[in-house]
């Protein structure tokens, strides 16, 4: 993070979908830092009542709802789905995995009731219009909701505060 300060960036996106070192990223930025899971679950909520997570492995739905829960938003949420494939197969097999997703994304909305559905993953990124047209129902791209975020948030001059869950951490000293 501390490239961020010294090369001037605007803001910094965080490419995964688990919004890995978000808060300490906010700790330490002055800048505007936005996790593309945190960018998307708000957003899906402007769109719809309930809303759906796909992601790629059933082993990442346990953490994928708790982010859920932990960002107040449990009350929205339809199901977090795994499509069943890994990181690697969503760029390598883009065919196959938006197939599954296609599948998966029918039976939220089919058997779960969700009104939207985000993508759980960066490397599905590209997937949500062609997805969008065949479902019916709002298909966010969370990498690319954070940009535009990002952007927007920069544009407003608005900065993580420095008050309470992300001030900066006491210095350390030996």
């Amino acid at each position: 993070m501390e490239a961020a300060k010294v090369e001037d960036y605007d803001a910094i996106v965080i490419a995964c979908y688990s919004d890995p070192g978000i808060v300490g990223a906010k700790e330490l930025c002055d800048i505007p830092v936005v996790g593309i899971a945190e960018a998307a679950m708000h957003a899906v909520c402007m769109l719809g009542s309930k809303f759906t997570v796909l992601t790629t492995s059933k082993g990442l739905r346990p953490s994928k709802e708790a982010y859920v829960f932990a960002d107040g938003l449990g009350s929205r949420l339809a199901s977090v789905r795994a499509v069943g494939v890994n990181v690697v197969e969503t760029t390598h097999d883009p065919g196959g995995t938006k197939a599954a997703v296609m599948s998966v994304a029918r039976a939220a909305i089919d058997e779960d009731g969700a009104e939207v559905i985000t993508l759980g993953c960066a490397g599905m990124v590209g997937y949500a219009k062609q997805l969008e047209a065949k479902l019916g129902v709002p298909v966010l791209d969370p990498s690319a909701v954070a940009i535009k975020l990002a952007e927007a948030m920069v544009d407003l001059g608005l900065k993580p505060s420095k008050i309470g869950l992300f001030a900066q951490p006491p210095q350390l000293c030996c």
